[in-house]
């Protein structure tokens, strides 16, 4: 089994960076990210799988 976070709730206390450090101090295996807008979805998409896969963890979805 593997176990990940949903970001919707941490997104407006933690940066993505504090984010990815939290889930890996936790030992998840993935992140599931929340996206702010529509309009810059992919580019938040790109830095958000960049940050997510540089920490060994998994994209398990984007989610708005």
């Amino acid at each position: 089994m593997k176990y990940s976070v949903n970001t919707n709730c941490l997104r407006n206390i933690f940066s993505r960076q504090e984010i990815v450090g939290l889930a890996k101090e936790s030992n998840l295996q993935g992140i599931e990210w929340g996206l702010h807008t529509l309009e810059n979805a992919t580019k938040d998409a790109v830095e958000m799988t960049k940050l997510t896969l540089d920490a060994g963890l998994e994209v398990v979805s984007f989610i708005s």
